[in-house]
């Protein structure tokens, strides 16, 4: 039995493969003070689990689309839950921070997948206001996830310690894993003809990138500058983060970049450092 499209069992399934990413970021966080104990390490090298988790989740999601594109949504999807349990195992056996943070990249890869490959099945099976409504009713089961997450993660870390966290994402995400795999159709019409490689990727990136939908409308909304603000904020935050006590080499890092910028981005730059 497979189910339909217009069945509360797909949108379910859909949804609950959407908030893969609240399930993993969100359920082991009251885990931390625990976590950093059991360890042996400091609460920041703690935070490096979730930034390795993020930085996965970012590497991998560029390559489900193409993927899913050329062998099909249920093949990649599975290898994606596959990835994803192992992760998990191994996060949950965990005996040092650096094996945990490993654990969380490859949670990360595979977490990925399902959410990636969730919003592919949505463009296969709707078109139009129904796939609209299709994707805000998984946005509204999915928003329960960041909700009820903490709640039951704070539960397993009093009752059970840090690891029962990563212990409950396997039993949810290998539940999801068998509904998918006896229930979910192959919803992909036509795969991709083109031999899957970087370079086919990257064109079909261009494509998206040259669509007058995305051209820039109001060019002084998204100036060069205004990037370099950006990016200049994000790296001063991180380097706070990871090198708390190293603030004259951040000081000298920022008073180095100025020197290579000019008008209004020197002033950003020094701005930047101001903020600390």
């Amino acid at each position: 039995m497979r189910l339909n499209p217009d069945s509360k069992g797909m949108t379910v399934v859909l949804a609950m493969m959407s908030a893969m990413g609240p399930i993993s970021t969100d359920l082991y966080v009251p885990a931390f003070p625990q976590l950093a104990q059991d360890l042996s390490t400091i609460p920041a090298h703690v935070q490096w689990t979730m930034s390795a988790y993020l930085i996965g989740f970012a590497l991998a999601q560029i390559f489900y689309g193409p993927l899913s594109d050329k062998f099909g949504r249920k093949p990649v999807l599975m290898a994606a839950f596959a990835t994803y349990l192992i992760a998990c195992l191994a996060a949950s056996i965990a005996q040092s921070i650096e094996w945990l943070a490993a654990a969380r990249f490859l949670q990360g890869v595979g977490g990925a997948g399902p959410i990636i490959v969730a919003r592919a099945i949505v463009r296969d099976m709707y078109t139009g206001a129904r796939a609209g409504q299709q994707l805000a009713t998984m946005s509204s089961i999915m928003g329960l996830a960041p909700i009820l997450s903490p709640v039951i993660g704070g539960v397993l870390a009093v009752q059970f310690g840090w690891r029962a966290s990563f212990v409950a994402m396997f039993t949810i995400i290998a539940t999801l894993t068998a509904i998918a795999a006896l229930y979910l159709p192959e919803t992909i019409k036509t795969r991709m003809a083109e031999p899957f490689s970087a370079g086919a990727m990257m064109r079909s990136f261009a494509v998206v990138i040259k669509n007058p939908v995305w051209a820039v409308r109001h060019p002084r909304r998204l100036r060069p500058d205004r990037y370099f603000h950006l990016c200049v904020c994000v790296a001063f935050r991180a380097a706070r983060r990871l090198w708390p006590h190293a603030s004259a080499i951040r000081d000298r890092f920022f008073s180095l970049l100025s020197r290579f910028c000019s008008g209004r981005m020197d002033q950003l730059a020094h701005g930047a450092c101001a903020w600390s």
